[in-house]
């Protein structure tokens, strides 16, 4: 029997090429997304590098733990997938930046 493998962690939030697990195990399939984006915590026109993780469906949502926006409402009609964003400076970036380089390269 093989060890598990590790693998790059967010919060105790395992990454993987298409998804995440969270603390308890569950699967949850994802896209990441790598480029420039307005910081609007920073200024109106604020733009700094950063990754977003998207969550490829509605259910499961993203754990907690990445702190996930989701601008739905419900009353309009309008739904949205969760998504965290992560700017360049922060340890959650350079672990991302990292991993999604790493998973381009793999065949």
């Amino acid at each position: 029997m093989s060890p598990k493998k590790s693998g790059p962690q967010i919060n105790g939030i395992r990454l993987m090429k298409n998804g995440l697990k969270d603390q308890s195990g569950n699967y949850i399939p994802v896209r990441y997304s790598a480029g420039s984006r307005y910081d609007r915590t920073q200024g109106p026109e604020s733009i700094r590098n950063a990754v977003t993780i998207y969550a490829k469906e509605y259910t499961p949502k993203l754990p907690a733990e990445l702190s996930p926006k989701n601008d739905s409402d419900s009353m309009t009609d309008y739904f949205e997938k969760d998504h965290a964003t992560f700017f360049e400076g922060s340890p959650e970036y350079d672990t991302l930046i990292l991993s999604t380089k790493a998973n381009h390269e793999m065949p």
